[in-house]
């Protein structure tokens, strides 16, 4: 990961963490120090903890989300609102981004009620993150559901190739994944 940082030069990487891995380690740690001597690789990466039902140790992962920030680094929830421990996560983690579970944007493809829950959730993200991504994107109704709720950020297979990427619009990587 390091190494595509440093070849990369404006590539931005988001590595994928469980719950019980957002602690502090011997391997964290060295990572942390090297992040803090490079903040030019720290700022292009976002690790995304996933949002599990429950937290390890709601202290060590609050510290753990600090030192990351502190180091550069923005930390994100992926999966938001599919478990009933996401609320935790992200008012322990203090996250830069929430990734909202694919889920709702499949609600909304259903009725009325899954559009509607779909803004009320883009609506409380809002209140425990600057940047929130809907997650699960898969055709062109998405996009305009996505965009009518509200949504700023968006992910998935969906999303066309070559699709604009300003002022937090589109976000598309390979395969789709941000």
């Amino acid at each position: 990961m390091v190494r595509q940082l440093r070849l990369g030069g404006t590539v931005r990487l988001g590595l994928s963490i469980s719950a019980q891995s957002a602690r502090r380690d011997h391997w964290w740690a060295s990572l942390m120090v090297l992040l803090r001597r490079e903040p030019e690789l720290a700022a292009r990466l976002v690790v995304e903890i996933a949002g599990e039902p429950t937290l390890p140790d709601l202290e060590s992962v609050r510290d753990f989300c600090l030192q990351l920030q502190l180091c550069g680094c923005r930390v994100a929830i992926k999966h938001f609102g599919g478990d009933s421990g996401n609320l935790a996560a992200a008012k322990v983690c203090r996250p830069d981004i929430i990734k909202l579970d694919p889920v709702f944007i499949r609600r909304a493809r259903e009725d009325r009620f899954g559009r509607e829950l779909l803004e009320e959730m883009l609506a409380l993200c809002g209140s425990f993150a600057p940047s929130i991504v809907v997650d699960g994107i898969e055709r062109e109704e998405d996009i305009r559901m996505a965009l009518d709720a509200g949504a700023e950020w968006l992910q998935g297979c969906g999303i066309p190739a070559g699709a604009p990427l300003h002022e937090g619009t589109l976000a598309r990587g390979p395969g789709g994944r941000a």
